[in-house]
């Protein structure tokens, strides 16, 4: 099944468009083996990201510090999908539209790289695809912040269809959908 988010995502004008290209940053890619797609990043550029999660985790720093180094992450490797699923989860309930804008960012990037022709899948088995699931999560709390069930929704059904294990809890979601828009 093939999870290409372009058609799924909300935009919201009134949030203002990241601006953040850094021409030394690492790319992004998307590589197709047989019938199955995965997203690449280099690890050597991710390892900022995992050095300040686990600083995070073990609590060298608060929320407000830990935001504050991924963005400043994130103007270093933007296209990093681990920054920005973690920008748009951790901003999700305090500053959903800024959030939004982060997980758009974050979708517009990956449904660049997926080929219209790809029928194949996008598996969460593929280690390198985790991040891109979590973007999705990010960017349904996004969604459901600021009130754009619909879109919410959609991203719900894209996430599930594409990771029908939902490793991430996503059909949990659904709950806070109202009746109508949940059917």
């Amino acid at each position: 099944s093939r999870s290409h988010p372009d058609s799924s995502h909300a935009t919201l004008s009134a949030c203002p468009a990241i601006h953040c290209e850094n021409p030394m940053s690492s790319s992004l890619t998307f590589e197709v083996t047989g019938n199955t797609g995965a997203f690449v990043f280099p690890e050597f550029a991710s390892l900022p990201f995992f050095t300040l999660l686990d600083g995070f985790m073990v609590e060298l720093f608060n929320e407000d510090e830990f935001i504050s180094e991924l963005k400043a992450l994130h103007k270093a490797e933007p296209h990093c999908l681990d920054v920005i699923a973690s920008l748009a989860a951790m901003l999700s309930f305090t500053e959903p539209e800024m959030a939004l804008t982060y997980a758009n960012h974050g979708l517009s990037l990956t449904s660049a790289l997926i080929p219209k022709t790809f029928t194949g899948s996008i598996s969460w088995d593929v280690s390198s695809n985790q991040a891109f699931y979590k973007l999705m999560h990010a960017a349904i709390l996004a969604n459901l912040g600021c009130g754009l069930r619909e879109a919410a929704l959609r991203l719900i059904n894209l996430s599930l269809e594409g990771n029908p294990d939902d490793h991430l809890g996503v059909r949990f979601l659904l709950a806070e959908m109202p009746v109508e828009t949940a059917h």
